[in-house]
């Protein structure tokens, strides 16, 4: 069993126990495999790989980013678990584990594959400017993302619905959005906010909700929860390929991921983790 370490930047941080490793079927490290173009579930030796890579890069730095990076290069020589949304090995089990288990909660509620979606949701109130990222708490954006999804009877609808804050920097500043699942009358509830709250197509965002069926389960739940933001600057440089963020901007993100308890990152409707993990909040369907 792995050793368990807090860290100071978040002290009350998520403990992944808190959720069952998940059953094979619902195991994306099993699930998700690599093919030609596309990588797989990562490994434990590729987390702990990327874990040196961002101890490298923010001991350089002084303050908080040195603590860190000193937490992150310790807990990876001793083969620990630092509770931090900072660490890749850290969000590798927290998305193993949370993520199969939300797959599986589906599945027992009543919904299977074919009766699930997956969407994209961004907005563009929730761009944060480079350098600013520390003044917009995951926390904040969770609540104002709860607030639409209430307002616009998501919340009280029948179903169920998962999705994980995540971002992207465009050289000015980082683009938060969310990944997601949903299904139940749920669906019918999200595809409702288009043109409301702000989801409104404009020069920067093209498309602020898609909706797509479920047709690669494992490789598109496993994208409800990353811990990787990737660099896609304006100009279109990248050519659609996923790139690291800039060194500023990576050492702002990770100091950023240091400070969030994982479940601020995280919205669940119609349903919630109790003590023996998922548990409904809503009847089964028929």
């Amino acid at each position: 069993m792995l050793k368990l370490i807090k860290s100071p930047l978040c002290p009350r941080a998520f403990d992944p126990r808190r959720v069952p490793p998940p059953e094979r079927e619902y195991d994306l490290a099993h699930t998700l495999q690599a093919d030609r173009n596309r990588c797989g579930f990562e490994t434990k030796a590729q987390a702990r790989t990327e874990d040196g890579y961002r101890a490298t890069s923010l001991i350089k730095w002084e303050g908080d980013h040195a603590v860190l990076g000193k937490l992150l290069s310790e807990s990876t020589a001793k083969h620990q678990l630092l509770l931090s949304c900072a660490s890749s090995f850290y969000f590798r089990v927290c998305r193993r584990r949370l993520l199969g288990n939300v797959h599986k909660h589906f599945h027992d509620r009543g919904y299977p594959d074919s009766a699930m979606s997956t969407f994209h949701i961004i907005n563009k109130k929730w761009f944060v400017p480079e350098g600013h990222l520390k003044d917009f708490p995951a926390a904040k954006i969770k609540q104002n993302f709860t607030r639409y999804l209430e307002c616009a009877g998501v919340i009280s609808a029948s179903g169920l619905m998962f999705a994980g804050l995540h971002g992207s920097f465009d050289d000015t500043g980082y683009q938060l959005h969310y990944h997601g699942i949903v299904a139940g009358d749920k669906l019918d509830a999200l595809r409702g906010m288009r043109k409301k709250f702000g989801f409104s197509s404009s020069a920067d965002i093209y498309r602020p909700i898609v909706i797509e069926k479920l047709n690669d389960p494992p490789r598109q739940i496993s994208y409800c929860l990353q811990s990787w933001w990737p660099y896609e600057p304006a100009d279109g440089s990248n050519n659609g390929k996923r790139q690291r963020l800039p060194e500023a901007a990576h050492a702002e993100f990770l100091m950023w991921m240091s400070k969030q308890n994982l479940m601020d990152l995280v919205v669940m409707s119609g349903m919630r983790i109790g003590k023996g993990g998922l548990v409904s909040t809503q009847r089964k369907t028929d």
